[in-house]
């Protein structure tokens, strides 16, 4: 007698060791090999005979228009992810130009500025320096032009001796000098006088 049991997927095989109709009888080792390893009772004896199960794990198959259904929500679901991170990397690049381009924007700047900066220190350091130049101009101006208004004399009598009569010469247009002699202007003043009277 063979039955078929299904359960989980796993089909169960109940075998007998010997078929025997129903209507021979059993003899006692018969009975007794049946009594002591199975559970099932045959007709004709009085106790169990032996049960062997053998077990075949069968392939779980699922439903193909559920498995198609899976597998096609599985491939959406792939491209739209492809599709995000695709979108993302875009979105990267298109950040890393403009950031690329800011910091170009950035260091062209920083270069403006520290070129005017340098640019202003220069020309103050010129004015400064062309300051310092006509100052220094106008003070050598004045001092040539004091040394001449106040030695020409002296150079020009360094290597020349003096005369011997330049005192008197000196003293000449002076009253009471008249030439090389003294003279009394109160009495030249009188002879003057005399003389237009008469």
């Amino acid at each position: 007698m063979l039955l078929i049991l299904r359960k989980n997927l796993t089909i169960q095989h109940l075998a007998w060791p010997v078929s025997v109709p129903s209507s021979v009888p059993r003899s006692s080792s018969d009975c007794s090999v049946a009594a002591a390893a199975g559970t099932l009772r045959v007709p004709g004896c009085h106790g169990p005979l032996p049960r062997r199960i053998e077990r075949v794990s069968m392939p779980v198959r699922v439903c193909p228009r559920s498995e198609l259904l899976a597998l096609r929500e599985e491939v959406q679901r792939m491209r739209k992810e492809a599709m995000d991170v695709a979108g993302l990397k875009a979105e990267v690049e298109v950040l890393k130009t403009e950031l690329r381009h800011i910091l170009d924007d950035n260091r062209r700047m920083s270069d403006e500025i520290d070129a005017r900066r340098r640019s202003r220190v220069e020309a103050k350091d010129r004015q400064q320096q062309a300051k310092e130049d006509r100052r220094r101009s106008q003070l050598d101006s004045a001092r040539d032009l004091f040394h001449a208004m106040l030695a020409p004399d002296q150079r020009g009598r360094e290597n020349v001796p003096p005369k011997p009569n330049e005192g008197l010469s000196r003293q000449a247009g002076r009253p009471g000098f008249v030439g090389d002699r003294s003279c009394d202007p109160y009495s030249s003043a009188t002879y003057l006088a005399h003389a237009s009277a008469v």
